[in-house]
């Protein structure tokens, strides 16, 4: 049986990509995770918030999670 490699990057929001310190996106973070799908990972968010509190945020104008 062949096993294939999982290609697949769970992410927080919360002080890994969003900053709120400077309550801002970690931008280069963000251009990571991008660079990975690219490369045929795939990106999901797993955060506590709600869909609407992302939404709130504007991450889906920076990020395309699968």
């Amino acid at each position: 049986m062949n096993k294939l490699p999982i290609k697949i990057l769970f992410v927080d929001i919360d002080w890994t990509i969003f900053d709120h310190t400077v309550e801002q996106f970690d931008f280069q973070s963000l251009e990571v995770l991008k660079k990975a799908q690219e490369n045929g990972y795939l990106v999901w968010i797993a955060t506590a918030r709600p869909y609407h509190s992302v939404e709130f945020l504007k991450l889906f104008d920076y990020l395309t999670p699968d």
